[in-house]
């Protein structure tokens, strides 16, 4: 068994499983996250394949293509259902637990028992893992960071009714655009690009807590 493998399916359990643990429960935000999530995945596998002339060649547009992907797929969906099921809404903090759903889809699921299951994959691998577990470590974070934000923002525009927090949740889309850049290049060490990433979208959180904090008032 690879011992890095493991390490890194840990990691990704983890980053995804332990924040669902600190979070109001909300049943019926975990059933409208998983559609949410999973058809905004499996949408962007759909347009990447008939694309994928374009978006496997470090080109612009390649790097443009992958951001809209996320921008409209991952948070336009995550609002769509947010928006069916409005009526349950309650709380502006709830926000933070749908964003959290829809990570824990990403590492506790995606990459962390779906990669577990896969052993072949696990015991496969032969690169000294050491120097990789801080960076994935670090890509797991902003992949936490940016689904809350995206759930955070989707909720606040369908709990007060203002779109404008929808479109502000779209930016932060682009960060697969700079995923993707490197990806394809890998044009600096992955430390630098995860690094890079972790802070531009730590930069999510005090503008979460902002509208938090505006729309508590009263």
């Amino acid at each position: 068994m690879n011992v890095g493998g493991l390490i890194f399916v840990t990691i990704s359990l983890a980053v995804g499983g332990i924040p669902v643990l600190f979070v109001k429960r909300s049943w019926i935000l975990l059933a409208l996250s998983i559609p949410a999530y999973f058809l905004a995945i499996l949408s962007k596998a759909i347009v990447s394949s008939l694309l994928v002339s374009v978006v496997d060649s470090p080109t612009l547009v390649a790097y443009l293509i992958a951001g809209t992907e996320t921008a409209l797929a991952e948070v336009g969906l995550a609002y769509v259902f947010l928006w069916l099921g409005r009526s349950s809404l309650r709380e502006a903090k709830m926000g933070f637990t749908y964003g959290i759903y829809l990570a824990f889809w990403e590492n506790f699921i995606l990459l962390g028992l779906l990669d577990l299951l896969n052993l072949s994959q696990l015991t496969s691998s032969t690169v000294n893992f050491i120097p990789l577990l801080l960076p994935h470590f670090l890509d797991r974070v902003t992949s936490l960071l940016a689904h809350m934000y995206w759930g955070f923002m989707d909720y606040m525009a369908v709990f007060r009714g203002k779109l404008r927090y929808l479109f502000m949740a779209m930016p932060l889309g682009f960060i697969d655009s700079l995923a993707a850049w490197w990806d394809l290049t890998k044009a600096i060490p992955y430390l630098e690009f995860a690094t890079v990433a972790f802070l531009l979208t730590l930069l999510s959180v005090p503008v979460m807590m902002g509208v938090l904090r505006w729309n508590s008032v009263g």
